[in-house]
């Protein structure tokens, strides 16, 4: 991380990052908050860092933390390590699939499209945005893994539905006043068949002069 701040505050000629640049890389990477939810200056002081405060910070517990985070992290990194152990799906064609390798925590992995399968080896295409590259890549079948992609069938939406009796459940309409309820039919034809003279019109005293 630091690494990647002393290229942002590089100088664009090519000159050397001065101290003074180097410092204020080392303070952002300081403040950054971490997985446990406090940053190194934090961890470091037991102070929070904008009100200065003292936090209740116990280093025993935050290296019990971090080895069971660790602990739990075991099973897929040697999943992903060991090369018998990979999950090997791509078996079909024209599927969209990840590389191992593409491991980066700055952005996230580039698409590639399974085009063919020669044994243990097989041909992808890189997505640039949503293009694909001219020249195809040759890897292991056992380097990538096919993007998981969640199908929707009527069945599973309908017992989600028959689960979930609040989606289908409509609410029940509003009641209707008694005042709208007991105006009849007649009623209505009565105050639409107005007579034509206007002055002979229920509202033709309120009308101005």
């Amino acid at each position: 991380m630091l690494s990647v701040l002393s290229r942002r505050y590089k100088n664009p000629n090519g000159a050397a990052v001065s101290l003074r640049l180097l410092a204020v890389a080392t303070a952002t990477v300081n403040a950054r908050i971490r997985t446990g939810g406090l940053s190194a200056r934090q961890i470091w002081t037991q102070r929070d860092q904008f009100t200065n405060s003292q936090i209740p910070v116990v280093d025993l517990t935050l290296i019990l933390n971090k080895h069971q985070n660790h602990l739990k992290n075991h099973p897929h990194s040697e999943k992903s390590k060991a090369p018998l152990a990979k999950a090997r799906d791509t078996s079909s064609t024209i599927d969209l699939v990840y590389l191992y390798s593409d491991q980066s925590k700055h952005h996230l992995r580039d698409r590639y499209l399974l085009s063919s399968i020669n044994g243990m080896w097989c041909n992808v295409d890189k997505f640039i945005g949503h293009q694909l590259r001219s020249s195809p890549y040759c890897v292991k079948k056992s380097d990538c893994f096919k993007i998981p992609v969640s199908h929707i069938t009527p069945d599973s939406l309908s017992s989600g539905l028959r689960n979930n009796s609040s989606v289908i459940a409509t609410p029940n309409p509003p009641p209707i006043p008694d005042e709208i309820a007991a105006i009849t039919p007649d009623k209505v034809k009565a105050h639409c068949n107005l007579p034509k003279d206007p002055a002979a019109h229920p509202w033709a005293k309120y009308r101005h002069s």
